[in-house]
């Protein structure tokens, strides 16, 4: 709370023009890179009648229509010869075994930060968010029960079956099925402590300070992915772009990760070359994001 005040002392004084009033992020007034996320987006919160394959899909900005219903087609053909296989295993964990090990040789290639779900079907690149994306989609299509949670700089799976507890580890394909209670403990004691700690550490790229250890659905996941969006823009320094993707992002999760990055922005803004009133359009955007308050509300 501190740390947004300071941020708002500074916009007030540097711009008094500024309207530090919260106003409502309504749908049809945030920046959309096509017409069809728009479409997909309204659909969806409207009604939630949009699949979730699509919803995760749709936050790259490089995806159109046509490819959507192409990687639709090939989830669902291997989600039909993974819940074949299903009955053919005598326990749950020797198949979510199978299931880990053979989604990771189909489709997950090439670990690279910042990947999307896109980038997994289109050449096989994956990152933690979109890995772990695509196994919660897996076992959700095969109402198999799991949580997904999210730290400060990793994602993995959970799964209790059989009175135990196993991990998906996705960005291990050698050994990222775990279900040793040793090894399970050693891994959530790593990621407690920051282990995995992904990005960049210079003055131009952004990393996350506070803590989290949150369990996240699967619309969370689509804020997540806009949220990378942003902090990939902003390691861009491309600032607009990094604004539009973070009220997007609250559509889906509002979290603390939310609030401290629109500080960050908004800094950014401030110390930026671009003209008067364009710096005074993206602060007041930033400032709305700083005025909600982080929640964690029901995710699937």
């Amino acid at each position: 709370m501190k740390k947004r005040g300071i941020i708002f002392l500074i916009i007030s004084t540097l711009f008094n023009s500024v309207v530090l009033h919260a106003q409502n992020i309504t749908v049809a007034k945030l920046q959309y890179h096509s017409a069809f996320e728009q479409e997909v987006i309204q659909s969806y919160l409207e009604d939630q009648s949009v699949d979730m394959l699509t919803l995760q899909l749709i936050t790259d900005k490089a995806v159109v229509k046509e490819e959507i219903d192409k990687y639709r087609e090939v989830f669902n053909e291997f989600i039909a010869v993974l819940a074949k296989k299903k009955g053919k295993y005598d326990n749950d964990q020797r198949f979510l075994s199978h299931l880990f090990y053979k989604t990771h040789q189909k489709f997950l290639k090439k670990y690279n930060s910042f990947s999307t779900l896109r980038s997994v079907f289109t050449n096989g690149e994956y990152d933690c968010l979109s890995a772990s994306a695509l196994y919660a989609l897996m076992l959700d299509a095969l109402d198999i029960g799991y949580l997904v949670v999210e730290t400060n700089y990793h994602i993995y799976l959970q799964i209790d079956i059989e009175d135990r507890v196993v991990l998906f580890e996705s960005t291990d394909p050698l050994n990222g099925f775990i279900n040793d209670s040793k090894e399970i403990e050693k891994r959530l004691s790593e990621y407690d402590a920051g282990n995995y700690r992904l990005t960049a550490s210079n003055k131009n790229t952004y990393e996350y300070v506070s803590k989290i250890n949150n369990e996240v659905g699967l619309s969370h996941i689509v804020g997540l992915h806009y949220y990378n969006a942003a902090v990939a823009a902003y390691n861009e320094q491309l600032l607009k772009e990094a604004v539009d993707n973070l009220e997007k992002t609250i559509l889906f999760y509002n979290s603390e990760r939310v609030i401290e990055f629109g500080a960050v922005i908004a800094r950014a803004l401030l110390a930026d070359a671009m003209n008067i009133e364009d710096k005074k359009e993206q602060l007041a955007r930033v400032n709305n994001i700083l005025k909600l308050q982080p929640a964690l509300v029901s995710g699937y």
